[in-house]
Order: structure tokens, then sequence, then C-alpha cells
């Protein structure tokens, strides 16, 4: 029961606004120009390590922006079909908004035929739609998506910003805990 749990606390605490998100200065400074303009370009964030915040950046970055939004996650969707039929169907909709946002997470699962496909889509629908994509495996992209990006390698968070987020969750929760074993993380 202890692990439900703790996915539950992921989500729960799962940062929602750029203020609540840490670890990543450079990221954060651009995302802040783009939510005062209200102006994006395609965006690649990785790195191989799994918690470094890419599916949060990108769900607060999208979420923050006069958009529509669709979720996908590539590690589960990722055939030519999802290109051709959901991702077309969206990004050729009409929409009251400023941008469609489709964000691909876990993107460098997406099948060769799938990449190809997406390619050409994100030239096509450029006036309306942006792509933001998640991958561990920068070198699975195709070199023409990653072109086609603004590129952010994002980096692990420090101890001591990892220490102060889990004492607050703790405390949040109620949970006792000696502050030594959360003091040995920094």
């Amino acid at each position: 029961m202890a692990n439900v749990e703790n996915t539950w606390w992921a989500e729960k605490y799962r940062p929602k606004t750029i203020e609540e998100y840490v670890g990543n200065n450079e990221i954060s400074e651009y995302f802040k120009h783009c939510i005062e303009k209200n102006e994006l370009n395609h965006l690649l964030l990785y790195n191989a390590k799994s918690g470094t915040g890419k599916t949060s950046a990108a769900k607060i970055l999208a979420n923050s922006l006069d958009a529509d939004v669709m979720y996908i996650n590539a590690s589960d969707e990722n055939s030519v079909e999802i290109v051709r039929d959901r991702i077309k169907t969206f990004a050729s909709s009409n929409s009251f908004k400023t941008w469609k946002i489709i964000i691909l997470d876990e993107f460098s699962y997406f099948t060769m035929n799938a990449q190809s496909a997406l390619n050409s889509m994100m030239e096509q629908f450029s006036k309306s739609t942006r792509f933001i994509l998640t991958c561990n495996y920068i070198e699975k992209v195709f070199p023409s998506i990653q072109s086609r990006c603004t590129c952010f390698h994002l980096d692990s968070p420090a101890k001591p910003i990892v220490a102060k987020r889990i004492q607050h969750i703790l405390d949040s929760e109620k949970i006792e805990y000696e502050l030594p074993s959360i003091v040995e993380m920094e």
C-alpha cells in the first residue's frame, strides 16, 4: 500500500507553476519569457535520467500558455497511425486559443515511421501548433526533428533542493521523520 500512496504523492506534489519548478534555472527563465510573450518554439527536453523534471516542465509550460493541449505518452502510443490520426486531427482542428500544443512524452520510443510522419507535420502546422517532446535518449530522435526544436538538457536537481522538497512533502502529509535523515541528502 505504501507504494500506491507514494505514486499519489508524486502527482499530488508535481509542480504546477513555473514558480514551483526548481532545479533548472535556464529552462525556468526561458519558460518565463515564453509565458510573458505567449510565444513558443518546438521544444525537446532530454536527459537519460528519470526524475529530472522533463514531463513536469512540459506540462507547466503548456498549461501556462493560451493553448489547447494534447498529451500523449509515446512509450504507449508510438505508431505512425497515432501521428496520422490523433495528432493530425488535433493539429488541423480549429481553436479559439493562440496555440495548440502537443506534448509527446517519452518521445524516444516513437517508431522511425512515426518520426518521419511527424517531421513533415511539424512544418505543415507550424503556424498554430507547437510540439514539446521529452525523451531519455536524444540519440534516438531524428536529427531533422532535433533541428526544428529548441533543445534543453535538464539536469538533476541538486540534493539540497530535493531534501527541501521532501521535507515540505513530509510536513504537508504530517509524516514524522528525523531531520538528520533528510539532511544527509544534502
